[in-house]
């Protein structure tokens, strides 16, 4: 894996001259451009050891990046360098500075040949694109392209997930895309980074949706949003937000299902919710409170709904932590000691919806609960 360290010399004789605020002893991400970051080894070793990955080895490629050579370095000369990539010793490959330089067209005959080599080919109508920070998006006559950045507020102290690509992109290569399925598709974004609440503020890592497609070759919509009332009043507001999702993508037309997780407090707000969009999704379920409702039922325009789905755990608890110290701050209100999960027989909750094959609405709707302590509900119709 490689990274840009922020513990270089060039960083920390700016330091130490006071020519930069950030210190570059500082075991936090800095953004020292919008949407570019340098990393602190001693971070990048935390993140990976936390995925359960063992540093063996770590190699400085340089300690000093002098704005001289950029300037200075014909792109000729760099055309002209050639790399070698060992692995324990023996060459599993070669390249050259040429494969990524002098335009787009070489990184693309690049990808062909590569393609070739291994039997494969660039099928008609691919999309091919360079580094980008989303994923693309067919488009049809009449939509209007529109472009809008903004830098991610509070960066360093945002948790990535080991799944989700770092802010400043996926390496420079050329990709092959496919377009979608067709005229009829309007939305074709693709689970390539993580899901958080679609109505959390702009600039926030990750999606609020995305696109998966079944073995069977139909497309399902996930959505995920998040309640305001007695949770998170700051939020946007989470109805024009799941509404204009929705436009976007259409039942029926662009997407086969719809599935939206709406993370709340108040079952009054999940009901809202559920009436805001029935007819224009095949299921909206609750989640936050940890207890499954017995409330699942089809609305009148046919969407599934129910008020929670329930935890997955032990429910001799306190919603899925030992009960000793949650009763104690309860009780003196002072914590003595960190939750922990409580470890007895778990209950698996959840919700099955069966949908209409044409319309995308709800056709039957069953709650889901298979062991442990609570009364099972196994679904009928699977």
């Amino acid at each position: 894996m490689e990274f840009a360290s922020k513990l270089n010399l060039k960083a920390i004789a700016r330091y130490l001259l006071r020519r930069q605020s950030w210190s570059p002893f500082d075991p936090e991400p800095v953004e020292f451009v919008a949407l570019n970051f340098d990393f602190h080894p001693t971070w990048v070793s935390q993140q990976m050891q936390r995925a359960g990955f063992a540093v063996q080895r770590a190699v400085a490629v340089s300690h000093f990046r002098a704005g001289f050579f950029k300037r200075h370095w014909s792109a000729a000369r760099l055309a002209a360098l050639e790399l070698e990539l060992l692995c324990d010793g023996r060459l599993v490959a070669r390249g050259r500075g040429a494969d990524a330089l002098d335009g787009p067209m070489h990184a693309v005959a690049h990808l062909a040949r590569e393609l070739r080599r291994r039997g494969q080919s660039i099928a008609p109508g691919s999309l091919i694109t360079t580094r980008t920070l989303t994923d693309s998006q067919p488009l049809g006559r009449r939509h209007r392209p529109d472009r809008h950045a903004q830098d991610v507020p509070n960066a360093r102290h945002v948790p990535l997930p080991i799944s989700t690509p770092f802010p400043s992109g996926p390496p420079a290569a050329a990709s092959a895309l496919p377009t979608g399925r067709g005229p009829r598709s309007h939305c074709a974004w693709t689970c390539s980074s993580a899901r958080r609440p679609l109505n959390w503020p702009a600039g926030c890592p990750g999606r609020g949706t995305c696109m998966v497609e079944t073995a069977k070759g139909q497309r399902v919509l996930v959505m995920n949003a998040m309640g305001r009332v007695m949770i998170e009043p700051m939020l946007d507001d989470p109805f024009p937000a799941v509404g204009k999702e929705l436009d976007q993508c259409r039942l029926g037309r662009d997407c086969d299902a719809i599935l939206i997780d709406f993370h709340a407090e108040v079952s009054s707000e999940k009901m809202a919710m559920g009436h805001y969009v029935d007819g224009r999704a095949s299921l909206l379920v609750g989640t936050h409170t940890h207890v499954p409702t017995s409330d699942h039922q089809i609305l009148p325009g046919g969407t599934g709904y129910l008020t929670d789905a329930g935890m997955c755990g032990d429910y001799n608890s306190v919603i899925g932590m030992d009960k000793a110290e949650p009763l104690n701050r309860f009780l003196r209100k002072l914590p003595v000691e960190k939750f922990k999960p409580a470890e007895g027989p778990a209950t698996v909750c959840g919700v099955a919806v069966e949908t209409d094959d044409r319309s995308g609405l709800a056709s039957q709707i069953s709650p889901i609960r298979l062991g442990g302590r609570l009364s099972q509900a196994e679904v009928p119709f699977w």
